[in-house]
Order: structure tokens, then sequence, then C-alpha cells
């Protein structure tokens, strides 16, 4: 990672092993590579978080098809959690066709939800 401010640059090396991804709670799509690499049984990725300078081990897991809302509407999607301390734990959502519909990060009360195109944050209720 390469760091350039007005007067300063630094740079920041991450090392990955082979089943790596680049995830930001900000940026939601990033967690669809995340979500296609769940298989059944919990599986170990190495989660690069840039604005946290820091790489993390986490697990994935394909929990099946569930029932969940989005934009309102009740649907039954493919989802895949993160089985981790609940700090890190999240929630992932694809449609038929292997693209993230949903985002849940519980521990931030985050949830994101659109079309294959567009995650919208949606304010949780209170």
């Amino acid at each position: 990672m390469r760091f350039v401010a007005r007067t300063t640059e630094r740079a920041r090396e991450f090392p990955a092993g082979g089943r790596s991804v680049v995830l930001d709670d900000s940026v939601f799509a990033l967690y669809q590579f995340a979500a296609w690499r769940a298989t059944v049984q919990p599986s170990e990725l190495t989660a690069i978080v840039p604005r946290g300078l820091r790489r993390d081990a986490v697990q994935v897991q394909d929990l099946g098809l569930a029932p969940t809302t989005v934009n309102r509407a009740a649907v039954t999607c493919d989802t895949s959690r993160s089985p981790e301390v609940p700090i890190r734990l999240w929630h992932l959502w694809l449609d038929g066709s292997a693209r993230l519909i949903k985002v849940e990060i519980p521990s931030r009360r985050l949830s994101a939800e659109g079309g294959a195109r567009r995650l919208t944050p949606v304010r949780p209720a209170d």
C-alpha cells in the first residue's frame, strides 16, 4: 500500500497467503470476494484491512440458503458469515447469480443492502 500526503509519502507491505481478500467496512462490494471463497466447512482467509493498517486471519463459512429482507422485501438467499468473535462477525447474502445483495456487521450496527450494482447503508431501527 502506498500512502501519499501533500508533504510525505510512505509505503506499507502486507504479506498475504494464497487466500486473501481486501476488506473495508465502508466499501461493501469488497465483501463479495470473501463470500465467494466461503465453503460449507469454515475456511481461513487473510483479510487485509488498509485503513486499519493491519492483516487479520478470518474464517468464513457458507451457511446455505437463509431468509432475509432486502429493500423491505422478503427473500431467500445464499448466506455466508465469519464465525469469529462477535466483534468481527459479519453476514453476507448473495443472490442467485452469486452477486452480493446484503452485508451486515452487527458489532458496528451496520447493514447495507441493494441491487447487484449498488449497496446502500441502512440505518438500524431503534
